[in-house]
């Protein structure tokens, strides 16, 4: 499985638990790309209660490990099974 990051959507001053990512997981069969949008929010859930190796949760490692203000540099970068 590979996931890429699409998009980072800031919020209003006083909620940063709620930016939003925009994504696409592609498994490398014949299925369809599939694209979905998180937010910081459930990614820290999510991180807090997964194992490492997979492309998803890599994504959202990635993603809950960065400064605020790097949000942005985050799109584009791609993410891969162990």
């Amino acid at each position: 499985m590979r996931a890429t990051i699409l998009s980072h959507s800031g919020v209003p001053d006083g909620h940063a638990e709620v930016h939003r990512f925009g994504f696409v997981l592609e498994d490398g069969d014949d299925a369809p790309p599939y694209a979905e949008m998180i937010s910081l929010r459930t990614a820290r859930v999510i991180v807090a209660d997964s194992e490492n190796g997979n492309a998803f949760v890599n994504m959202l490692r990635e993603i809950v490990a960065a400064a605020p203000g790097s949000y942005d540099l985050l799109i584009g970068r791609a993410f891969a099974d162990e």
